[in-house]
């Protein structure tokens, strides 16, 4: 048996997934607390990318230029060599498919062409591109991804619900909230916010973080009477997240009798919930959940309880509120755009909730309520994939949301397009993403899909 078909091109493959590894590091989750960069080691890296290429030459001899290629690893970072190295190591497999070896190699070609200029001081950060897309995965994407699905959604579609138990709807998120409740190995909340509540609780003052959520510091600090206010303050989350779910099902309902239970299951697994749990957003959660209620009484065109929870939840949590109310005012002046009139209902709920909408607008522009600018696409990238331990990370929840805009009615779907919008101007852009309805769409493109489809993603949430 000769060398060749002993080698087959795996063991340069595991030399260059070494390099890989001690180039850009492990993250590992032990006890549910979360180690960063285990194992890098940029010295060792290079001479494993050194060792695959030696090994891949003597493999084939086509491949003796990957050797050069690796000790330019002394003279760049070593994680643009190690990545290449292994993509090349990948088509020495024989049994790969050809359209996926030849993929690899433009890949490797593009990434070899940005080197060599790179050399020379000239950078053509397109020629990374595909690189980037293995490195980083499919969330580097996600603004394009946005922009392309928002214009998909424009069209309007009817979609037959897909029947979802409705007590599975709430237990299946409960059961799945349970172990997010409790305290780490070392006894520490795994949210971030859950302190600046105990703080206030123990010490209440009368500044931005009161004056921004007033009512719901009052209610935490009615329940403070009778619960110690560290045990409060790491256990609101959980009757927050079922209020969640409850919106989301009383909602899907308010749209289309029998979308509640799917809508309320995808509020539950949904990346918006899980954020909401990390960011420690307790506030926020609190105020999305009774305006989706508010909004629900709204299509309904019961206009006195949309007003009164609009109230609610604009003092519960004035920025999460602002986003939502905003949406709905474009929402009323789009259909006074197209169509010269506007229903009665909508006329009566902008008449008493625009003007604190305008108020807090003035208070922003003179900077008492400040709100970050920010439109840089790294920004947006690192919040929807690392902030919060990379809770809202979940590119295939986007897709199917997305993909159920085209069903969704248009005072959703201009809540969710103007968000993201907002997304690409604001340095908030994780806020703005979880404090839309997302859940919607997702029920929505579930039920597009074929009902096998549907129960395989529901057994992998």
């Amino acid at each position: 048996m000769t060398y060749q078909k002993l080698y087959n091109g795996y063991f340069s493959l595991i030399l260059s997934f070494t390099s890989l590894v001690l180039s850009y590091g492990l993250n590992l989750t032990l006890g549910r607390v979360l180690y960063t960069s285990f194992f890098i080691n940029y010295g060792l890296a290079e001479i494993f990318a050194i060792l695959s290429a030696v090994s891949l030459a003597v493999y084939n001899r086509r491949y003796v230029f990957t050797i050069p290629l690796a000790f330019l690893g002394y003279l760049i970072s070593v994680k643009y060599i190690s990545i290449i190295v292994f993509l090349v190591s990948l088509t020495a497999i024989s049994r790969l498919p050809k359209i996926t070896r030849e993929l690899i190699l433009f890949i490797d070609a593009m990434g070899i062409s940005y080197i060599i200029l790179y050399l020379f001081s000239v950078k053509v950060n397109i020629l990374v591109i595909p690189l980037a897309l293995l490195q980083n995965g499919p969330m580097i994407t996600l603004p394009i991804f946005f922009i392309f699905g928002i214009i998909y959604g424009l069209k309007r579609e009817k979609v037959n619900i897909f029947k979802f138990p409705t007590l599975l709807s709430f237990m299946l998120p409960l059961i799945y909230l349970i172990p997010l409740t409790s305290l780490n190995i070392f006894g520490y909340p795994e949210t971030v916010d859950w302190i600046y509540y105990y703080n206030w609780l123990q010490h209440p003052t009368v500044g931005w973080f009161f004056y921004s959520r007033p009512l719901y510091l009052l209610i935490l600090f009615v329940f403070g009477i009778f619960i110690n206010h560290l045990t409060l303050a790491r256990l609101e989350f959980p009757p927050l997240a079922f209020l969640y779910v409850f919106s989301a099902y009383y909602l899907g309902n308010t749209i289309n009798k029998g979308l509640g239970p799917i809508s309320a299951f995808m509020a539950g697994i949904s990346p918006m919930l899980l954020t909401f749990l990390y960011s420690g957003l307790d506030a926020n959660l609190f105020s999305i959940s009774i305006m989706f209620i508010a909004i629900s009484f709204l299509i309904k065109r019961k206009t006195f309880p949309a007003i009164l929870l609009s109230y609610v939840a604009l003092f519960s949590h004035v920025y999460a509120w602002a986003q939502l109310e905003g949406s709905i005012l474009i929402y009323i002046l789009i259909i006074y755009l197209l169509k010269r009139s506007i229903p009665s209902h909508l006329i009566k709920y902008a008449i008493f909730t625009a003007p604190p909408f305008i108020l807090g607008v003035i208070l922003i522009l003179t900077g008492f309520f400040s709100v970050p600018i920010g439109d840089s696409y790294s920004n947006f990238y690192f919040q929807t994939a690392f902030l919060s331990w990379g809770s809202a990370s979940a590119f295939i929840y986007y897709v199917i949301s997305i993909y159920g805009l085209r069903g969704t009615p248009r005072i959703i779907y201009t809540m969710i397009v103007s968000s993201i919008f907002a997304s690409f101007f604001l340095a908030v852009v994780q806020n703005l993403i979880i404090d839309t309805p997302l859940f919607l769409p997702a029920a929505i493109g579930l039920s597009k899909m074929r009902r096998d489809l549907v129960f395989l993603f529901c057994y992998f949430s």
